[in-house]
């Protein structure tokens, strides 16, 4: 019992502060020792949030903690008022008063939504477009990321919204896994990287996310955007930056942060 109000706690805490925009310097409750109960606190904070999922994040856990917590891999949920679409223009996104990150990935949306447990394979086949964008990763706790991947789960993964920008064609193909891609933050070069340096790739980060929303009783929907994980890194923003990232000079996709 005592667990669960404490749970109820974390998760109203977290919903008060990002609908009312609301800085949280201190972890409001005992943070979760182990990825179930921060799941847990995620579960109810969907529900109080009372808004459509619009898609889900994936994150990959540095070696140490996925050795520790026996996975390579987290999530969280992306609600439908925070994606964004920016073909060809720039979009304006807003940030909290905690902290906020950029973060090129490869965007997957759900076209079929299979009834068991899936490989890569599976997930090919569960996909029905591909496209370039930006997760706008953020929370109202700023220390969020200090305290490891249970209290990041914990809110949300860390998510505040995608930018979903032009389709990406052949996702199989060689020349899409080598190509260069860069992310400029106010006119300066801060990351760079390519899809084959990361973790197993972008159909195994939807693999994974399809099996543990199964485990953990929830499911995916069709239409739904998946974000893959972060090739370049984690890019702190503040109000009024202005982001740009490219994949190998043929796609960008453009943003600005709210004043």
């Amino acid at each position: 019992m005592e667990n669960m109000q404490n749970n109820q706690k974390i998760a109203a805490a977290f919903v008060k502060a990002r609908q009312e925009n609301l800085p949280i310097n201190t972890y409001p409750g005992d943070m979760p020792a182990d990825l179930d109960t921060a799941y847990a606190i995620q579960n109810i904070a969907i529900n109080l949030m009372q808004e459509k999922v619009g898609g889900w994040k994936v994150a990959k856990l540095s070696p140490e903690f996925a050795e520790k917590f026996g996975e390579e891999r987290l999530v969280g949920p992306v609600f439908e008022s925070s994606i964004l679409f920016a073909d060809h223009q720039q979009v304006s996104a807003a940030i909290f008063d905690g902290y906020a990150a950029a973060e090129v990935e490869i965007m997957m949306r759900v076209g079929n939504v299979p009834d068991g447990k899936i490989d890569v394979d599976g997930a090919r086949g569960m996909v029905d477009e591909v496209r370039f964008g930006l997760e706008m990763a953020g929370s109202p706790f700023a220390e969020i990321n200090a305290h490891g991947p249970a209290v990041t789960i914990s809110d949300f993964g860390n998510n505040n919204g995608l930018i979903i920008g032009d389709i990406i064609e052949n996702m199989d193909g060689n020349q899409i896994k080598q190509a260069v891609i860069n992310i400029n933050i106010d006119g300066e070069l801060v990351g760079s990287g390519n899809l084959a340096d990361g973790l197993d790739g972008p159909l195994a980060a939807a693999a994974f996310l399809h099996n543990i929303l199964i485990d953990r009783g929830l499911s995916l929907e069709k239409g739904q955007w998946i974000s893959t994980g972060a090739i370049t890194g984690a890019h702190k923003i503040e109000k009024g930056a202005q982001i740009l990232a490219k994949l190998d000079d043929k796609l960008q996709i453009a943003a600005r942060v709210n004043d």
